[in-house]
């Protein structure tokens, strides 16, 4: 059990995202820690809609089975770079 787990649920340092699954969005939670793994990102192939078309490869968190991905990814993605940068 790391430190992280070991603490009451009032003190652990949580991301809540809204994660679009298949039928709905819903909140999810992750630890902050688990966003700063390195194999935290991984990528898919998605359809692109609008021209020139085709697939492309789209990054996503997966958090609680769900895949966050689009704008609230890039927004996890500039505060982890923030934290990072702060923790030098």
């Amino acid at each position: 059990m790391t430190p992280e787990q070991a603490a009451p649920p009032s003190r652990r340092r949580q991301i809540v995202a809204w994660a679009l699954g298949s039928i709905e969005a819903r909140e999810a939670e992750e630890p902050l820690l688990g966003l700063l793994e390195k194999d935290a990102v991984a990528w898919e192939e998605r359809m692109r809609i609008l021209p020139p078309g085709g697939m492309m490869n789209v990054p996503y968190f997966a958090v609680e089975g769900a895949r966050v991905w689009g704008a609230t990814a890039m927004v996890l993605a500039e505060f982890i770079a923030v934290i990072e940068e702060l923790a030098g």
